[in-house]
């Protein structure tokens, strides 16, 4: 077959498209921002790019406004000043120190150690305060939130056999103002009041992957070893053991001279493990069943009440353990 050298006939419709698509290419290229993914907040377009083919629409970039009163790297410094302010709490000695998250309604402590786990404040966000309609909002106000652990070693009078341990965690929120150099005043909410305020969406406390279910059972197991083989306080009443649950009643007419409990029944035998994911902390829930062995003297050699008793100790327990990222630590074990 004879090849035709292409005539007006067939260059006209093929002329005509390839004109039509360098006109296409040109328009895209001179609409505003067709030929970038990026631009500026409110640039206009000289025409819609999604209506030229091949034209990628742009992607607005973040607005860099700056609440009023705040600096432009306000929140770095909210969190910062914040972050500080913990810190400085957990060097408290009282189990309810001022102006600081952490709070433990157990009476007054001689002595209260504070330990910070894990990272403090940890997914931090830094929110300005709302202007509300009606309400004067003072510029420069900033809230904080953030995830915290805290656990506490602390003594009380008249024990002396060791210290109690406890827990604390959720989400810390603190307020803050901008003075014109630096943020002043932060002020931490009680835990009543951080879980009232609008928090953003802080993620949960997410279970640690190193602590399988057996490891804590193995905690709370030996927990009960050592409340059943701790020297009995003989002072305390119901002759109780801290961060133990057990309490008998005893024989009031004399003196206890010596006390032993021993554990009845194996006390994780269908014991519950569960993680909270508000608090961060790990709970064991069981029973128990204990035995108290006493001997009491009130002076008079022909007293009936003199010599052995047995008290007994049973019921619901629940457990309290910590991770600090390195160890499983079994704080207390108490009663409902």
């Amino acid at each position: 077959m004879t090849a035709h050298p292409p005539t007006a006939a067939t260059n006209g419709p093929l002329r005509r498209g390839l004109l039509a698509v360098a006109v296409a290419v040109a328009a895209c290229a001179l609409a505003a921002g067709c030929s970038s993914n990026l631009t500026e907040p409110g640039t206009p377009t000289a025409m819609p790019c999604a209506s030229l083919p091949g034209c990628t629409p742009p992607i607005p970039l973040p607005s860099t406004s700056v609440p009023p009163g705040l600096p432009l790297d306000w929140s770095v410094q909210a969190i910062r000043a914040t972050t500080v302010a913990f810190l400085t709490c957990a060097q408290s000695t009282s189990l309810q120190p001022p102006n600081c998250p952490q709070s433990l309604a157990a009476g007054e402590a001689l002595t209260a150690h504070w330990r910070v786990l894990n990272r403090p404040l940890d997914y931090a966000v830094a929110v300005p305060a709302p202007a509300q309609p009606g309400v004067a909002t003072a510029a420069g106000q900033v809230t904080v939130f953030g995830l915290y652990q805290m656990d506490v070693s602390y003594t009380i009078g008249g024990q002396s056999l060791r210290p109690f341990l406890d827990y604390v965690g959720g989400i810390a929120a603190a307020t803050m103002t901008w003075d014109g150099h630096s943020f002043q005043n932060v002020q931490f909410l009680s835990s009543d009041a951080a879980a009232a305020e609008p928090a953003p969406n802080l993620p949960p406390f997410a279970r640690p992957t190193e602590v399988a279910d057996a490891a804590v059972l193995t905690a709370v197991k030996a927990g009960f070893t050592d409340c059943a083989t701790l020297a009995v306080p003989l002072t305390a009443g119901g002759l109780a053991i801290p961060n133990c649950p057990q309490s008998a009643a005893v024989i009031q007419v004399g003196t206890v001279t010596s006390a032993q409990w021993t554990l009845t029944s194996d006390p994780v035998q269908g014991a519950l493990v569960s993680f909270d994911t508000a608090h961060g902390n790990f709970a064991v829930t069981g029973n128990y069943h204990m035995d108290l062995h006493y001997t009491t003297t009130n002076g008079n050699a022909l007293s009936p009440d003199n010599g052995p008793h047995t008290g007994k100790a049973s019921g619901n327990y629940t457990a309290t353990l910590d991770w600090d990222g390195h160890q499983l630590k079994l704080l207390k074990i108490a009663a409902p």
